[in-house]
């Protein structure tokens, strides 16, 4: 059926809808024809319902596009009316969003300048709780509770100064703890300053003022060993702790005798022992490479006398299962009942846990093992860490210059080698 147009003011044409209606009358559908440049132009405006564009209106609009086709000035067609719409509303639309981004942005940094330390250590704890190694984050967060949040939990960190750093490691030494505590406790302040530069939108921005604050000198190097006869009088001392600290003693022995370090024992499985070749597979190390280290015979011993579990158990497990995270308060106690550490105030000279690699280490030195194969044994990623060895080696220089010494005595007893001019 064909579509019936009707006329209705002057370049007004319309249909209606069979069914719907619009206030008194049926719905119309309007469409203007007009004539421009010798060509008819029928453009649609649409139906008054959805458009609220009466036959009045569209007679006003026609008006408006024929005074442009005269005039040159406006829209000429309904077309171009519609496109120029379109375009002041993105315009509009776009200039309210630079408007809103600008009022964001000035908060920003409104907000930026007012952010406080805490504020920003808040979210970083919340999510360095969850990625870091457990022991890593409870040193971080004793650091912050015993020294970093007394001082900086409402100091905004735009006014958190390489000079009020040097304080806070002052403050630190004066209390009477490590330089090494304070050198960690500014690294914790720049893991925080760095992860606010990282968030999206920035907390911070700038330099990272720990990067320009003078940093504590401190020596790291661990210079004191156990003699033979102090780690047997270690040894049996702990050996009286009782049934739960038999795992302290063996624990000990591992370290002294193999050179591991605490968490390479805590993660050891019956797997990784291997008694026959008297061998031990450590399989996750601080260097993140695998080797093998080798037992003495009381540590095979050891190994025989302890109650053998599945491929996948911890050998020392903690108290309430999973695995060890620190030595037990009882090798602490031992070593200060025996009076190691009496008198010391050097880190570097008192007797920790880690004292027994150290002194595994200087051991093998003193016994005339090669740097080389005490770095592969201890397991260091650089030979420079195991060069602080090398003073327990004094005659090593000598040595060598006299096989020097025999190797050209030797050639000037051989027969020299004519050679043809």
């Amino acid at each position: 059926m064909a579509v019936k147009w009707k006329k209705s003011l002057p370049g007004i044409r319309y249909r209606e809808h069979p069914e719907r209606r619009h206030g008194a009358g049926p719905d119309k559908y309007l469409v203007l024809t007009y004539k421009w440049n010798g060509k008819t132009y029928s453009e649609s405006i649409g139906w008054i319902s959805k458009t609220r564009i009466t036959e009045k209106d569209a007679s006003f609009i026609l008006a408006d596009l024929q005074r442009a086709q005269k005039t040159g000035e406006g829209p000429r067609t309904l077309a171009e009316k519609r496109q120029m719409e379109d375009q002041a509303r993105q315009d509009d639309r776009q200039r309210r969003e630079e408007k809103a981004k600008a009022r964001a942005a000035t908060a920003h940094v409104d907000r930026m300048q007012s952010i406080a330390f805490g504020e920003v250590w808040a979210l970083y704890s919340e999510e360095a709780s969850k990625t870091k190694k457990p022991s890593t984050w409870e040193r971080e967060a004793q650091l912050w509770a015993d020294h970093i949040e007394p001082e900086l939990v409402q100091v905004p960190m735009v006014k958190i100064s390489p000079f009020l750093l040097a304080k806070i490691q002052k403050k630190i030494i004066d209390k009477g703890k490590a330089p090494r505590t304070a050198f960690y406790a500014l690294q914790v302040i720049r893991q925080v300053f760095n992860f606010a530069k990282g968030q999206d939108p920035q907390l911070f921005t700038g330099d990272n003022p720990v990067t320009h604050t003078k940093k504590i000198k401190f020596n790291n190097k661990r210079m004191r060993f156990l003699s033979h006869d102090e780690a047997r009088a270690l040894l049996e001392a702990l050996k009286q702790g009782g049934q739960g600290e038999h795992a302290t003693h063996d624990i000990t022995l591992l370290s002294l005798h193999c050179g591991l370090r605490f968490g390479e024992i805590a993660r050891l499985k019956h797997r990784d022992i291997d008694l026959e070749d008297g061998s031990i597979h450590i399989r996750q190390s601080k260097s993140g490479e695998s080797r093998t280290v080798y037992m003495t015979g009381d540590v095979v011993k050891m190994f025989r006398s302890r109650a053998q579990g599945k491929p996948d158990d911890l050998i020392f497990p903690a108290r309430g299962g999973g695995m060890r995270k620190q030595i037990s308060k009882f090798f602490n106690n031992t070593v200060a009942d025996l009076g190691f550490n009496k008198g010391e105030t050097s880190m570097a000279d008192k007797v920790t846990f880690h004292t027994c690699r150290h002194t595994c280490a200087s051991w093998l030195v003193m016994a005339g093992v090669d740097l080389y194969k005490v770095q592969r044994i201890l397991g260091h990623s650089d030979h420079t860490m195991t060069t602080r060895y090398a003073h327990l080696a004094p005659d090593s220089i000598r040595q060598a210059s006299q096989a020097l010494e025999e190797s050209l005595r030797q050639g000037e007893n051989g027969k020299v080698v004519q050679f043809e001019k």
